[in-house]
């Protein structure tokens, strides 16, 4: 059980490895962070969880609301479809506070195209109701996963 999890955290570092491409790879280099009004982009990545069935993969990035943000504020995550027929839903709105950090985190999903940029679209809101828009941001992650270790890890089917 103790080498199925050392297994599990090991694919996870790959995975968001995987997102810091180097420059040189296919012209792409990590995306930069982005930063709006009130929230800043700290870094993203895509973890894949190869110890179910499934094996599932999960976008995350992790934010800051800025200290500049006069109250707290709602923030709701849009992710791009990482496969033909996979449809996201927004994440539920949290309510963050001005100069904490926080982590929009998908829903699981099964399959994910390769060497390929994907979007996570941030909005902060002043209501829950999502019907004040106070600021929006686009953090962009790069996933890209060799073939050695698809094969390694039973995921070529996963991997498009």
């Amino acid at each position: 059980m103790i080498i199925v999890k050392q297994l599990c955290a090991l694919i996870s570092l790959l995975a968001l490895a995987s997102c810091a491409a180097s420059s040189g790879s296919a012209g792409h280099g990590m995306p930069s962070p982005v930063s709006s009004k009130y929230i800043t982009g700290i870094g993203g990545g895509v973890t894949v969880d190869a110890d179910n069935k499934l094996k599932t993969f999960k976008m995350s990035v992790h934010c800051r609301l800025n200290s500049s943000s006069p109250e707290p504020l709602y923030i709701v995550a849009r992710f791009d479809s990482p496969a033909p027929g996979i449809h996201l839903q927004d994440s539920k709105p949290q309510r963050v506070n001005p100069g904490s950090e926080f982590d929009v985190i998908s829903q699981p999903f099964s399959r994910i195209q390769n060497d390929k940029d994907y979007h996570v679209h941030l909005s902060a809101y002043r209501d829950p109701s999502r019907t004040q828009l106070s600021d929006e941001v686009t953090q962009t992650i790069r996933f890209t996963f060799p073939e050695k270790i698809q094969r390694l890890f039973g995921l070529e089917d996963n991997v498009l």
